[in-house]
């Protein structure tokens, strides 16, 4: 009796990259997100030779998960999940693990597609394990991805990552034949998009403000978020100082007017956040040339 109703902010990842997949095939381009501290790529996908998948597993491919794992411990980094695509690669993920005898492997979280709701980890490290058996055949069975709602837990392990998400895959998008099936259409297509790196966000012209505030900070190394579906804010970001300017937040037409939580998520995630208006550009030109220029120095 109740009207539904889209909750359209997304906090979980912190690079919108990490949720552009999703929000174009599952949620209609209707979410918003933070514009991300870091510029550095969320996504690696990480293409595994000659793995073989057999027997509902892949043990090149287990192996090189516990090695990346492996590493990940060695730099001290602890929020960590895997997520495998079946339960028998989740069972051979760990028992490659326990022979590597790492010191942390209590912080250890390992999944697979359907178990995967409502965990989050800093780092996801993501086997999809299926691939060429040892006959040269790619079988496209995908177990639980091809049966009712499969491209619903797609959807859900595609979206736990928080900074970063690792793609370890013994096949390309090109080795897919074509299928009927939403699950297995979108696990080829989130291959593609993690392949070609694409940005699939459409891009809307910048305001005379914007134009006239980028030209001062040309020598600034300071990259100018457009106001655009998806993206809650106009802004500048300086990655290296983890600065964040803002001009006319949610002041625009359409634009989300929630201007307390966007404020207080920035000022969360940057080191020094400032926000100047179009009204301080009309009023006094040089003094909001100078703040500007001063913010990024």
């Amino acid at each position: 009796v109740f009207k539904s109703k889209l909750l359209t902010w997304h906090y979980r990842s912190e690079h919108p990259n990490l949720m552009q997949f999703s929000n174009n095939h599952f949620y209609d381009n209707e979410l918003c997100y933070f514009p991300a501290v870091s510029n550095a790529n969320p996504i690696e996908l990480i293409k595994v030779k000659d793995g073989i998948f057999e027997d509902g597993k892949n043990r090149i491919e287990a192996t090189c998960i516990a090695s990346k794992y492996k590493d990940l411990i060695n730099q001290n980094i602890t929020s960590i999940a895997i997520i495998a695509f079946s339960k028998e690669q989740e069972k051979l993920i760990e028992t490659e693990i326990s022979k590597l005898n790492l010191p942390n492997n209590e912080v250890l979280l390992l999944r697979n597609l359907e178990n995967s709701q409502g965990i989050e980890r800093d780092n996801v490290l993501i086997s999809i394990g299926y691939g060429y058996n040892k006959d040269g055949d790619f079988r496209m069975n995908f177990g639980p991805l091809n049966q009712e709602y499969g491209g619903n837990r797609l959807n859900v392990l595609l979206t736990r990552a928080k900074q970063k998400m690792f793609v370890f895959t013994s096949v390309e998008s090109t080795d897919f034949k074509l299928s009927q099936n939403r699950g297995v259409q979108l696990l080829r297509d989130f291959l593609a998009f993690a392949e070609e790196n694409t940005n699939l966000t459409i891009q809307q012209p910048e305001s005379f403000i914007h134009k006239m505030a980028n030209s001062y900070l040309k020598d600034f190394d300071v990259r100018f978020y457009k106001c655009i579906d998806g993206l809650a804010v106009n802004c500048f970001i300086q990655h290296s100082t983890q600065k964040v300017l803002l001009i006319d937040p949610c002041l625009n037409p359409n634009e989300n007017k929630d201007i307390y939580t966007i404020l207080s998520v920035l000022d969360e995630r940057f080191k020094s956040m400032k926000v100047l208006l179009s009204h301080d550009y009309w009023t006094n030109k040089e003094r909001f040339e100078s703040d500007i220029v001063g913010f990024f120095k």
